[in-house]
């Protein structure tokens, strides 16, 4: 009788462990994304003004819900894109409603894509990337070779290509705040700033 009662309760105990060991299901990557937060930084042209280039500099960070707490910290899993050195007039401060692409050229419409960048030992992402985080399994990072972004009163639409030539949509919808974005931080200009508006129109020279 002993043996019959010790042997279903260690069958149980087994099978109760090997549930609690198992691995957590990886991340499903999305193709198309619905960002829900943005960080906007505003560099002005401190990077590239010694090269002669007059148009101030700006990047974003995005994330998908629930991705972060308050403080900004990753809390779950998700994914981060991440536009870097994106060309605006020098005369403003955040994105005007337009199309952005993804080029070399440091010319107004512009944003770096992505490349590694090594100095020595030291390796780093620069440009645009995609950030991808799972919750128990190390975070990947593709760089983004190519593609644009369009910024309306409806929000932002991507259409990008990482390297390895995988398609990335996705959108921020600002449909509520009529496509009013956050105040960039950082360093302002020392000019007037125009704000950015639907009817926003550059010279010859910035396009």
């Amino acid at each position: 009788m002993k043996h019959s009662t010790i042997l279903p309760a260690l069958v149980f105990a087994l099978l109760l462990s090997s549930c609690k060991n198992e691995p957590q299901p990886p991340y499903v990557y999305e193709t198309n994304p619905e960002y829900t937060n943005i960080n906007l930084t505003f560099y002005g042209a401190c990077y590239y003004e010694e090269y002669g280039i007059p148009h101030n500099v700006m990047s974003m960070q995005l994330t998908t819900e629930g991705m972060l707490n308050e403080e900004g910290e990753i809390i779950a899993a998700g994914q981060q894109l991440y536009i870097e050195d994106i060309f605006i007039p020098a005369s403003d401060n955040t994105l005007s409603f337009r199309t952005y692409y993804a080029a070399d050229e440091p010319e107004v419409s512009n944003f770096l894509p992505g490349q590694l960048f090594k100095v020595d030992n030291y390796v780093t992402y620069i440009g645009s990337w995609i950030y991808y985080q799972e919750e128990d399994a190390p975070s990947k990072k593709k760089y983004i070779k190519e593609g644009t972004f369009t910024y309306d009163t409806s929000g932002i639409t991507f259409d990008l290509i990482t390297d390895d030539d995988k398609k990335l949509s996705g959108k921020l919808d600002l449909t509520h705040e009529n496509g009013q974005l956050p105040e960039p931080v950082g360093r302002k200009p020392t000019h007037d700033l125009k704000s950015p508006s639907a009817e926003s129109q550059y010279s010859e020279a910035d396009r």
